[in-house]
C-alpha cells in the first residue's frame, strides 16, 4: 500500500518562534516530510496511469479475441448467400470491435495524458468541511498562533494532502484517504 511510504515525524532543526517551523515545534506537530509526500504522488500516479493502460489492454485484448472469432466464423461459413450475408455481418462486427479497441486505447492514452494533482486553497478559521476534522483542528491551532498561514489542499481524486505555507516555508501537516469531494 502506498500510505506506508508517508511517515509523519516532527520538525528537529532549531526554529524561530515567529516562524512555521517554530510554531509546528511549539505545536508539537507532525508532519510529513516533502520527500515522502513526493516520492507517494509519484508512485500513486504511476499505479494509476497502469492501472487504467492495464484495463484498456484488457478490453483491447477481449475485443481482438472477439475480432478473430467473427473473422474464423465467417471463414468457415459454407459459400451460399446466406454464408455471404453472414460472411460480410461478422467482418462489419469484426472491424467495429477493432475500432472498438482502438478507441479504449486512445481514452487510456488521453486520461493518463490528463493526470496530474490538483491544489485547492483553503481558507482559515472556517477551513472547508471537505477536510477531515482532526486535520481542520489542526490548521485551526496553525492559524491562531501564526494568522497570515496559507493552507492548500493537494489532491488526485482521492487521497488529498493539507499543506500550510508561510514566509516561503511549506509543511505537509495531515494525509487522509478518501475522496476530497466526498467529504
Amino acid at each position: 500500500m502506498l500510505a506506508t511510504l508517508l511517515k509523519p515525524s516532527r520538525i528537529t532543526a532549531p526554529s524561530a518562534p515567529e516562524t512555521l517551523a517554530g510554531t509546528l515545534v511549539h505545536l508539537e506537530i507532525t508532519i510529513f516530510p516533502t520527500e515522502q509526500v513526493e516520492e507517494f504522488q509519484n508512485k500513486f500516479l504511476r499505479n494509476t496511469a497502469l492501472f487504467v493502460l492495464a484495463t484498456a489492454a484488457a478490453w483491447s485484448a477481449v475485443d481482438l479475441v472477439a475480432a478473430v472469432f467473427f473473422v474464423w466464423a465467417s471463414v468457415t461459413l459454407p459459400a451460399t448467400i446466406a454464408g455471404w450475408i453472414f460472411t460480410i455481418f461478422f467482418a462489419l462486427v469484426a472491424v467495429g470491435f477493432g475500432g472498438l479497441a482502438a478507441v479504449c486505447m486512445n481514452e487510456a492514452f488521453l486520461r493518463c495524458k490528463e493526470m496530474r494533482w490538483v491544489t485547492t486553497p483553503e481558507e482559515v478559521p472556517t477551513v472547508s468541511p471537505r477536510i477531515p476534522k482532526a486535520a481542520r483542528r489542526t490548521a485551526m491551532e496553525i492559524h491562531q498562533h501564526l494568522p497570515g498561514a496559507r493552507f492548500t489542499v493537494m489532491s488526485f481524486e482521492k487521497d488529498p494532502f493539507l499543506f500550510v505555507g508561510h514566509r516561503g516555508q511549506r509543511y505537509c501537516i495531515a494525509h487522509w484517504d478518501e475522496t476530497f469531494e466526498d467529504r
